[in-house]
């Protein structure tokens, strides 16, 4: 247990923010069911389809209060949402959100969380930053690199340590899948950055008088490998 933090008052709490979600994201839900029914009876029960409308907006309005956060919430470095001061283990650049919703929040929690028990809080925050990360997938995809890093380097030292020949090399085989993984990892963020643009050359070559070859350049752009 983290500080004088109460388990019970924890598990509490989580559970109240996901209540809070759930019901926010129902009411929503029933509101666009609100709406169906307004535009089906605005023809000839215009009264009727008003009191859906109606009902559709209280409905809505009730899932943003559900959705807002009463208190403005730290980021660490690498724009994750902060847990409360008395827990914090994190230190960074300090932001204030204002009003974000419950969902974002539990899952930048949860994106922590994984790198704790993956021992990479550090090194997938750092990553998140080397890249400028831009939105939580990108956020994933830097931790996912930032682990297999990680996995990769500790089973490369350990193959100095075991005498095994047969275990040596299968701590270098999963060293390495976690290393092409990386690698992916970088070749699947450049793709999604350049739109997956490939420049494709084609060459003219035209042979002149006395034989001497003539060559121009032309290049195009290409989108998906197409």
């Amino acid at each position: 247990m983290k500080g004088n933090q109460n388990p019970v008052n924890s598990a509490t709490d989580r559970k109240n923010k996901d209540d809070k979600s759930l019901c926010a994201l129902r009411a929503k839900y029933k509101a666009e069911q609100e709406l169906t029914k307004a535009k089906k009876a605005s023809e000839f029960m215009p009264g009727l389809a008003e009191f859906h409308r109606a009902f559709a907006q209280d409905l809505l309005e009730e899932a943003d209060r559900l959705m807002t956060q009463e208190h403005p919430i730290e980021l660490s470095s690498g724009r994750e949402a902060l847990p409360a001061l008395e827990s914090r283990s994190l230190a960074g650049v300090r932001e204030t959100l204002e009003s974000p919703d419950t969902i974002g929040l539990e899952a930048s929690s949860g994106r922590l969380d994984l790198l704790a028990d993956a021992d990479a809080v550090a090194l997938g925050i750092d990553t998140a930053e080397s890249i400028n990360a831009m939105n939580s997938l990108e956020k994933m995809l830097a931790h996912q690199m930032a682990a297999a890093h990680r996995f990769a380097l500790k089973h490369l030292a350990l193959t100095d340590r075991t005498k095994d020949n047969l275990e040596k090399l299968r701590l270098t085989n999963a060293a390495a899948r976690m290393m092409e993984s990386f690698q992916n990892g970088m070749k699947l963020l450049h793709r999604i950055r350049s739109g997956g643009r490939q420049v494709m050359v084609i060459q003219h070559v035209q042979v002149g008088q006395g034989g001497q070859a003539m060559i121009a350049g032309e290049v195009q752009s290409q989108k998906g490998g197409q």
